[in-house]
């Protein structure tokens, strides 16, 4: 809870600098000069993007060596957050995909992070699509309640007991020619 207004803030500026990228990246044609000057500020603004995020990290890092931080180190919503701003200010630089213009909906993508299924950086061309047509039912609700118990379940009961096989078969380590030490 800390980190939330941390967590908000980048949010804001890498929308805001997603937007100001795609602005400059769709201008009519200008003078030779004037496109030039144009590239360099959309170079600019995407250092000034992933610089933000990765000093953010490298920042944290430093905190956290520092025992400032506590012994609960670096939030992991933050270093997921800091990559998946990263490849977005990215995409749209290399003009992949537009920028979000809907704040709510580009700050769903960055925060959300259950999307761990594709890994935590999933490209914002790949759930785009997802965002702006999604839908709330009851019965998606309850689809989604039910693949909940189910991980649920599976981490209880399968995740669980096998963590304590490993600890033993590791426990047993290699000094022990046996068919579980090998």
């Amino acid at each position: 809870p800390r980190f939330l207004p941390v967590l908000c803030l980048l949010a804001v500026t890498d929308y805001l600098l997603g937007r100001w990228i795609e602005r400059l990246s769709v201008l009519p044609r200008q003078s030779p000069g004037e496109e030039i000057r144009q590239s360099r500020q959309r170079k600019l603004l995407l250092g000034i993007g992933l610089g933000k995020d990765l000093g953010l990290l490298l920042a944290l890092e430093i905190l956290d060596q520092l025992g400032v931080l506590g012994d609960k180190g670096i939030p992991l919503g933050l270093l997921v957050y800091a990559f998946t701003a990263g490849g977005y200010l990215i995409d749209i630089y290399k003009r992949d995909v537009p920028s979000e213009k809907n704040l709510v909906d580009y700050a769903l993508f960055g925060l959300f992070f259950c999307k761990s299924y594709n890994g935590p950086l999933v490209r914002y061309g790949q759930i785009r699509g997802q965002l702006k047509e999604r839908r709330a039912s009851l019965s998606g609700i309850s689809t989604g309640i039910v693949l909940l118990i189910r991980g649920l379940s599976k981490y209880g009961i399968l995740a669980q007991n096998l963590q304590e096989v490993y600890l033993q078969a590791k426990t047993i380590g290699a000094e022990e020619p046996s068919m579980l030490g090998s």
